[in-house]
């Protein structure tokens, strides 16, 4: 399990938060790939969600 930072939450629709973070050189991914993601908070840290990767092109 890798630990990102978050560096900013913003609502993006009704149901749907877009969250950025910092990107790990460590962590090779593809834009629509799936993710399996939990908060690092204590009451969260078991509670897995899936979330997709998106990116600009030059990052």
């Amino acid at each position: 399990m890798k630990i990102v930072k978050i560096t900013s939450v913003n609502k993006a629709t009704h149901n749907a938060v877009c969250i950025k973070t910092e990107k790990p050189a460590s962590i090779d991914y593809a834009t629509e790939q799936a993710v399996d993601l939990a908060l690092n908070i204590l009451e969260m840290k078991n509670e897995l969600r899936v979330f997709t990767f998106t990116s600009t092109i030059n990052r």
